[in-house]
C-alpha cells in the first residue's frame, strides 16, 4: 500500500464552531441547564426587540473549516440597473416571494404580506443593488428535476411572464452542469478573471480545493452552496430528561414492575430473548482499566474507568431468568456505573449524577453502555408515563427513532449504527465513498464491516430497541416519528422515544413550545415520577457526544475484508463522521438571460460580508450585532424568533425561507451560528459540548487530509463528481440499490431488509430485494466488491490523480 500524506491522522476539524475563532483558551460556560443568568424564556429576554442572552463560549462567528474572509464591499459597489427575473422554487413551498395561503403580518415592518409579495431579504438585495427583482418561478412542482425539464422545454423563459427570460435559476448542481455542457448556462470563469466577481474570486483563491470541486472541464457554472462546512451536521439527539428520571430520581416501589424478557413487546418492554452481545469487549467493559480524555470545563482531562464485568453480559444473564423487572434493570445498571466510574459520581465529582455519564459535556459512555441504557428505557415505560392505550397495554415505546417516514429520514438509522460501531462511508454525500485513514478513496458499500454493522442493528431491532417498520416511507411523512415519540402529549395512542440521529436545531426547538415552540403545553401531562411536562419549559432534548467505540485509525490496516469484530488497527475513540460540505443545489445564469451583468453582480454580492449577512440574517432591521470574542455576530431579534412558531408551527427553516427569504440553497455560505440561533437554550449547551470536545481532541470528526492536490477534502466527500459512464454505473446497480433510500411500501428492501429480517447470514443465498428486477444475494454483492473498487473508484478518482486510489484498484 502506498503511503499517503494525511493531515493530522484523525484530525481535529472545526466541529460545530460555536466557540469563537482564535480564542479557544477561553474557559467554557459554567451555566447550568443551558440557561444563562436572567434567561427566562427559552433563551430570549423579554420586553421589546432585544437579543437573547448570549453565552460567549457557545456562539461566535462562522465556523472556519475553510478560509472565509469575505470581501468588505457594499451594495453600492455593485450598482446595476434593469430587472432580474429569478426562478427559485424550493419544494413548491418557498422562493423569493411569499407563498403562504394566508396573509402574514411582518413583525418588523408591520406590513401584510400576501402571495407574490417580495420577501424582505430579496427586497434588501434589490434596494442594495438598485435593480428590480421579479419572481419568475412556477410553484406547481416540488422537484428540481421537473422544474429543470420544464424550464428547459420552455427555452428558459419566465413562468410568470412569457415575454421575459430567466436571469438566475435555482436547481441541483447536476442539472446546472448539464445545462453548461449543453450550452445553456453561462460560464462564470470570464467574469471571475475580468474582475466582475471580486468577492467570489477571493474565496476561490483562498480555497483552491473547492475551486477544483466546482470546475467542470475548465468551466464554472454556479457558485457553491455550503450549509456549514466541516461542522458536525447531524448527531445523536437525546431526550436527556428521561435519562435523569430513570437513573437519578427516586422511583416509587409500584413502578418499574413490567416483567421483561418475554415476547410481548408493547406490554413487557423487551422483545423475547436477548440478541445483542457485547461489542467493546466480550466479557468486561474494557480489557483493563481504561483512561480516556474527557471535556471538563473546556479542558481535556484524563478520566480512568475501572474494568468491570460488561453491562451487556450482566443484563443478558438477568434477562435470561425470564422474571426480571424494569426496576431490576435500573438497579443493576446503576450498580454497574458505580463500579466502572468508581469515585467519579456525586456532588463535586466528575459526574454530579448518573445521567451526566451520557448527557454532559464530560460524557464518557461506550457503545455497550448506550445499548444497555436503551434497554433500561424500553423496560420502564411506567416509570416515565402513566397513560396506557385502550387495550390496557403500554403503547409503543422505542428508544431509537427517526424524525419521520421520508426516505432521507430512514437513512439516519444507518448513521446511528455507524456512530455506534465506528463505520465510515455511511454519511457520505455520494454513495458510500470515504477517505480512509490510509489517505485513499474507498467505497463503504464494498467493506465487510458495513454489512456486519447491519447484523448488529438487526439484533437491536429484534429486541424492540429500534422503532418498528422504520423503513416504510410510503406516507412520505416528514415528522411522523418526532411528533409521535418526542412530543410528550401522553394521550391515548401516544408513543415514546429516547434518541434519534438528526439535526439538533430541528429537534430541540420544535419540542419546546412553552417558550414559543413545538408541542402545545396544554396537551402535556404529569408523569408518575413527577415530570410536569405542562410547566417544564425545556424538555431536555439535546445533542450528546458520541459513544466511545472502535474506529479504524491506522493507515496500514484499511482492508475491505476486515470484519467489524476485528479490532486490528483500531482504537477506542468518540467519532462523528458527519461533516458538512458542499451541498447539491445552487443557482446559475441561463444563456438567454437579458441582464447577465446584474445576475453576476448579485451572485458575487452574496460572497461579500454585507450580502452574506442579508442572505442569512436578512436586512439590518431583523438583527442586532453582538460582539463575541471581539467578533461582531448578527443575532436575530427576539420579535423575529417569537414570530416563527406562530406562523409556521415552529419550523424555523421554513420561516427563514418562506417569510424572510433567507437561508435558501443558492450559491452562498450558511453559518453554523444560524443553526445555533434556531436552537433552544438547553440544546445550545449540548451544541457547545460537541464543539469544544472536537476542538480539544476529546471527540473526533471525519478524517481530514492534505487537500492541496485533490478536491475530496474529508471522509464525507462532497456530492459533485466526475460523471461515471452509465455502463460502468449499471454494472454495480444491485450494490447501489442495496444501500439506496428508495421509498418502500410494505416490504423492507436492501439494507433495511437485513436489519428487519435477521441479519446478513439469513441472506447468504436468498434474494434481498423484492422487486424482481434487480434481485441479488449477499454472496452476489460480495462478488462485486473487488470489481467495483478496481473500475468504479478508478474512474471517480481519475480526474484528480492515482495517488488517491488504493493499490488494489489500479
Amino acid at each position: 500500500m502506498k503511503k499517503k500524506t494525511i493531515l493530522c491522522g484523525l484530525a481535529l476539524t472545526a466541529g460545530l464552531a460555536l466557540v469563537g475563532c482564535g480564542n479557544n483558551d477561553t474557559p467554557a460556560s459554567t451555566t447550568t441547564g443551558g440557561a444563562t443568568t436572567g434567561d427566562t424564556t427559552g433563551g430570549q429576554t423579554t420586553g421589546g426587540d432585544t437579543t437573547g442572552t448570549v453565552d460567549p463560549t457557545t456562539t461566535g462567528d462562522i465556523d472556519m473549516g475553510f478560509q472565509w474572509n469575505p470581501l468588505d464591499k457594499k451594495g453600492a459597489d455593485y450598482k446595476v440597473s434593469g430587472e432580474l427575473n429569478i426562478y427559485l422554487n424550493y419544494s413548491a413551498s418557498s422562493g423569493i416571494t411569499y407563498r403562504g395561503s394566508e396573509a402574514w403580518t411582518n413583525p418588523i415592518d408591520g406590513k401584510s404580506y400576501g402571495q407574490n409579495s417580495l420577501l424582505p431579504a430579496w427586497k434588501g438585495f434589490a434596494d442594495k443593488l438598485g435593480v428590480t427583482i421579479n419572481d419568475a418561478a412556477s410553484y406547481a412542482s416540488k422537484t428540481n428535476d421537473v422544474n429543470y425539464e420544464s424550464l428547459n422545454t420552455n427555452n428558459y423563459k419566465s413562468a410568470t411572464n412569457a415575454e421575459k427570460y430567466v436571469d438566475l435559476f435555482y436547481n441541483t448542481v447536476a442539472n446546472i452542469n448539464k445545462m453548461g455542457e449543453e450550452g445553456n448556462a453561462v460560464d462564470l470563469v470570464p467574469y471571475i478573471e475580468n474582475g466582475k466577481m471580486p468577492a467570489f474570486a477571493k474565496f476561490l483563491e483562498e480555497n483552491p480545493a473547492i475551486e477544483k470541486e466546482i470546475t467542470k472541464s475548465g468551466h464554472i457554472y454556479f457558485t457553491p452552496y455550503f450549509d456549514g462546512f466541516q461542522a458536525i451536521e447531524r448527531m445523536l439527539v437525546m431526550d436527556t430528561k428521561q435519562v435523569s428520571v430513570l437513573l437519578d430520581e427516586p422511583i416509587d416501589a409500584s413502578l418499574g414492575q413490567n416483567v421483561v424478557g418475554t415476547a410481548d413487546a408493547k406490554a413487557k418492554g423487551l422483545l423475547g430473548a436477548t440478541k445483542y452481545t457485547p461489542f467493546i469487549n466480550a466479557t468486561n467493559n474494557y480489557d483493563s482499566d481504561k483512561t480516556v480524555k474527557i471535556n471538563k470545563n473546556g479542558e481535556a482531562v484524563d478520566l480512568t474507568i475501572k474494568q468491570t464485568k460488561n453491562i451487556i453480559v450482566q443484563q443478558n444473564e438477568l434477562l435470561a431468568t425470564g422474571t426480571a423487572t424494569g426496576k431490576q434493570l435500573i438497579d443493576q445498571f446503576k450498580a454497574y456505573l458505580d463500579a466502572a466510574f468508581a469515585g467519579q459520581i456525586g456532588a463535586g465529582k466528575t459526574f454530579e449524577k448518573y445521567a451526566d455519564i451520557f448527557t454532559s459535556e464530560s460524557a464518557a459512555y461506550n457503545t455497550d453502555e448506550l445499548v444497555a441504557l436503551l434497554r433500561v428505557f424500553k423496560a420502564n415505560p411506567d416509570v416515565l408515563y402513566s397513560q396506557v392505550t385502550d387495550d390496557g397495554k403500554w403503547d409503543e415505546v422505542f428508544p431509537v427513532i427517526s424524525r419521520g417516514l421520508k426516505s432521507n429520514r430512514v437513512s439516519t438509522f444507518l448513521n446511528f449504527g455507524a456512530t455506534l460501531f465506528g463505520i465510515q462511508g455511511v454519511g457520505s454525500e455520494k454513495e458510500k465513498l470515504f477517505i480512509g485513514s490510509d489517505g485513499t478513496l474507498h467505497d463503504g458499500a464494498t467493506f465487510k464491516d458495513n454489512y456486519d454493522m447491519l447484523d448488529e442493528m438487526s439484533k437491536l431491532y429484534d429486541e424492540g430497541l429500534i422503532v418498528t417498520d422504520f423503513y416504510k416511507a410510503e406516507k412520505d411523512d416528514e415528522k411522523a416519528f418526532v411528533n409521535r415519540y418526542f412530543a410528550k402529549t401522553i394521550g391515548n395512542k401516544s408513543s415514546f422515544g429516547l434518541v434519534m440521529y438528526d439535526y439538533t436545531a430541528t429537534q430541540s426547538a420544535p419540542n419546546d413550545k412553552k417558550d414559543g415552540l413545538g408541542t402545545d403545553p396544554a396537551s402535556r401531562k404529569t408523569s408518575p415520577s413527577g415530570i410536569d411536562f405542562k410547566n417544564y419549559s425545556v424538555q431536555g432534548i439535546s445533542p450528546i457526544l458520541s459513544p466511545l467505540t472502535w474506529v479504524r485509525t491506522s493507515a496500514d490496516t484499511v482492508d475491505p475484508e476486515q470484519a467489524l469484530s476485528d479490532k486490528t488497527g483500531k482504537e477506542i475513540v468518540r467519532y462523528y463522521e458527519e461533516n458538512r460540505s458542499i451541498k447539491d443545489t445552487s443557482w446559475c445564469i441561463p444563456k438567454n438571460s437579458t441582464n447577465k451583468d446584474a445576475a453576476v453582480a448579485l451572485m458575487d454580492y452574496l460572497w461579500t460580508k454585507e450580502g452574506w449577512t442579508i442572505q442569512n440574517f436578512c436586512t439590518p432591521e431583523y438583527y442586532t450585532t453582538t460582539k463575541i470574542f471581539d467578533v461582531d455576530t448578527p443575532t436575530l431579534k427576539t420579535s423575529v424568533l417569537d414570530d416563527y412558531s406562530t406562523v409556521v408551527g415552529g419550523d424555523i427553516w421554513n420561516y427563514f425561507r418562506g417569510n424572510l427569504g433567507t437561508a435558501q440553497g443558492i450559491g452562498a455560505y450558511r453559518p453554523t451560528s444560524l443553526d445555533y440561533q434556531a436552537t433552544n437554550q438547553y440544546a445550545k449547551k449540548g451544541y457547545n459540548a460537541l464543539s469544544v470536545s472536537d476542538q480539544i481532541g476529546v471527540q473526533i470528526s471525519s478524517k481530514t487530509r492534505d487537500v492541496s492536490n485533490f478536491s475530496w477534502d474529508t471522509s464525507v466527500p462532497v456530492s459533485i463528481y466526475p460523471t461515471i459512464e452509465a455502463k460502468t454505473s449499471d454494472t454495480y446497480k444491485g450494490l447501489t440499490k442495496f444501500w439506496a433510500q428508495d421509498k418502500r411500501a410494505t416490504n423492507a428492501d436492501g439494507w433495511a431488509n437485513v436489519v428487519v429480517n435477521g441479519g446478513t447470514a439469513a441472506f447468504e443465498s436468498v434474494s434481498v430485494t423484492n422487486d424482481g428486477t434487480n434481485d441479488y444475494t449477499m454472496a452476489q454483492l460480495r462478488a462485486l466488491f473487488k470489481d467495483k473498487n478496481k473500475g468504479y473508484l478508478y474512474q471517480m478518482a481519475g480526474a484528480i490523480g492515482d495517488d488517491i486510489i488504493p493499490d488494489e484498484a489500479l
